[in-house]
């Protein structure tokens, strides 16, 4: 089951998890560097927002990495697909855009951008 295959995509779905925190601390720092230098809440809502869907965007290809994983762990004489299972699972622009929103939208992604987001427009 542990296979080098594996191991290696375990490492990177941890580092994707990593890049999701810096991504969310990033957040909180835009907002208060905005309330610092009295930055108006429209640039630093846009600023959020992009950073949000860069989060949703990131935990997209990290479950690319999982239902890899799983597969793996299901199948442990399988030959590496990699790139193909990767290929086959990525869907069109329009359905790719839907599955980043989608990630934005999850709790685990959304936190802390929309109550930061929130707190910028309402101040």
């Amino acid at each position: 089951m542990k296979t080098d295959e594996w191991l290696l995509l375990h490492s990177q779905y941890e580092n994707y998890e990593k890049w999701s925190l810096i991504i969310k601390l990033m957040s909180v720092f835009v907002t208060l560097w905005s309330l610092s230098f009295t930055i108006k809440g429209a640039f630093v809502a846009f600023l959020l927002l992009v950073l949000w869907l860069q989060d949703g965007i990131w935990k997209t290809f990290q479950q690319r990495l999982e239902a890899r994983l799983v597969l793996l762990e299901s199948a442990p004489g399988n030959t590496n697909a990699l790139y193909s299972d990767f290929q086959t699972n990525r869907p069109g622009t329009i359905n790719l855009v839907k599955e980043y929103l989608s990630s934005s939208l999850r709790p685990t992604v959304a936190y802390p951008h929309a109550a930061l987001l929130l707190f910028v427009l309402v101040i």
